[in-house]
């Protein structure tokens, strides 16, 4: 009798779950706060730039003396001349220093994935912090005309750092389940939100001060690197080494199959083709485009637009730059959590993810459009409040296609999420270059045309995502799905060849 028992024990316990793991929250939010530093250091110069006008102010500053030697008609006659070149930088020199960072972002896209992979997580995320620092650090000194070339060098560098999100995707991805994976892709792409609360109001406060717009770039440089050692004590602490080593069982979903795996190295097939033939995968990534080209524009030039056009003083510009971005994450975390209440949409998820994303798009669109009827020295706090909702409506995107992202793509969500921050680097580059090409840093009819443009744009992406977004687990989701992008394994030498 007590053998029997002891035998049906034992099969009782070999098919009992394993329990779950404690998930390392110390090490997600310093990774986080991480990233916001990177993002920080990356937005200093869509601050600073306001003071980059004062160059420009009449002062000795304002020109360097350049000596030369001119030849005469004769060969044996000649005169030394003193030639007067301008050191500041003119709004198109201005517009490009920040035009550049998304360049350098897309270029590290593989590079950096490359090095995660050979080198591993801490390696690359050190990498990516040292760089964020030091070329931080030493934007100041080359800020000017004279070194203008080398400064955009400097920014396409600094946008290197950026590519660390892939890696940090990857890593965080893998201490949590999907059932949690909306909210971690809402907080990972927070990084956004944070920055521009972390950098706006202290910038303002810097630059106004007697310490002045260079010491913004130093002093996050500075936070960088502090943030880089507490990173690697904290990395490879015996408690947290202990806690990776001994017993970590990591849960991944496989459609409706749970696998637990207490490997650290996951070998599985990425149905990568019939993704990327999914017109709802396309419409998601329409969908993010309109999202964050709105989103960037809030974080690279609302700014600018508040100093120069609206004429706000330079600590009022940092806080009102800041609150928008405070409630909008508000409300992400609040919309992906399905906090706010919308009681007669029910149980129909397609219904909800394209109502969530209406509201983060269209409202936002149609406010932008409405502030071009406000001439902001006028109507100033009528073109603040409406640019506030504006961006604070942004944050339903949570409950929107950040949803629509787990429901359809299932354990291969954070591919889609990788293809998702390659669409944020975009849309950086394209409000970029529509600000270089239509608006002007002080006249307010052509930033008109801009705040237009983004409206039209999100609707027209909102009306695009919602008629082929779909919420029902993808085919290429469910366990056994054969994709032609698989290798076919053969039991013959015959050499492997796609399908």
């Amino acid at each position: 009798m007590s053998t029997h028992l002891s035998e049906k024990g034992d099969i009782e316990a070999r098919h009992e779950k394993p329990p779950q793991p404690a998930i390392p929250y110390k090490f997600i939010f310093i990774v986080l706060v991480g990233m916001a530093s990177i993002s920080a250091n990356g937005l200093t110069t869509s601050f600073t730039i306001i003071q980059f006008h004062e160059y420009g102010n009449g002062s000795d500053t304002d020109y360097y003396t350049l000596y030369d030697y001119e030849e005469s008609d004769s060969s044996h006659h000649g005169r030394n001349i003193t030639l007067l070149r301008r050191n500041f930088l003119s709004n198109a020199e201005k517009a490009s220093m920040i035009m550049v960072v998304p360049i350098g972002a897309i270029l590290s896209f593989f590079p950096l994935a490359s090095c995660y992979k050979k080198f591993g997580f801490s390696r690359t995320f050190v990498f990516c912090l040292v760089l964020s620092s030091l070329t931080s650090a030493s934007l100041p000194l080359v800020s000017n005309a004279q070194l203008y070339s080398l400064a955009l060098i400097v920014r396409i560098i600094q946008g290197v750092s950026f590519g660390a999100f892939l890696p940090v995707i990857a890593k965080v991805g893998s201490y949590l389940s999907i059932e949690d994976f909306t909210m971690t892709t809402v907080l990972l792409f927070s990084y956004l939100q944070f920055s521009a609360l972390l950098l706006f109001p202290l910038a303002g406060v810097l630059c106004w001060s007697s310490l002045g717009w260079h010491s913004v770039h130093y002093l996050f440089a500075g936070w960088t690197m502090v943030l880089t050692l507490i990173f690697i004590a904290y990395h490879y602490s015996e408690g947290f080494q202990r806690t990776v080593r001994q017993g970590r069982l990591f849960e991944i979903f496989y459609g409706t199959m749970a696998e637990h795996c207490s490997s650290s190295i996951l070998t599985f097939h990425l149905p990568y083709l019939s993704i990327y033939q999914d017109l709802s995968f396309w419409g998601t990534m329409v969908g993010a485009f309109g999202y964050f080209t709105a989103l960037q524009m809030s974080l690279q030039y609302i700014p600018l637009f508040l100093n120069k056009v609206v004429s706000l003083s330079i600590i009022t510009t940092g806080f009102l730059s800041a609150l928008p971005r405070l409630l909008g994450f508000s409300i992400s975390v609040a919309a992906a959590l399905k906090v706010i209440p919308l009681p007669q949409l029910g149980s129909d998820k397609l219904l909800r993810v394209r109502v969530y994303n209406t509201i983060s798009t269209v409202l936002p669109g149609l406010l932008c459009i409405s502030i071009a009827f406000f001439e902001p020295r006028r109507h100033p706090t009528v073109v603040i409040v409406l640019y506030t909702l504006a961006s604070s409506f942004l944050g339903f995107a949570g409950g929107g296609f950040f949803s629509a992202i787990r429901y359809r793509s299932g354990a291969y969500s954070v591919f889609v999420v990788a293809n998702v921050h390659a669409v944020c680097l975009v849309s950086h580059f394209f409000i970029s270059l529509l600000n270089a090409l239509v608006a002007r840093n002080e006249e307010y009819n052509e930033w008109t045309v801009l705040f237009v443009s983004e409206g039209v744009l999100l609707i027209l992406c909102n009306l695009i995502f919602c008629l082929f977004v779909k919420t029902e687990k993808a085919e290429w989701t469910k366990e056994g799905y054969e994709d032609t992008s698989y290798v076919p394994k053969r039991q013959d030498p015959m050499p492997q060849r796609p399908l």
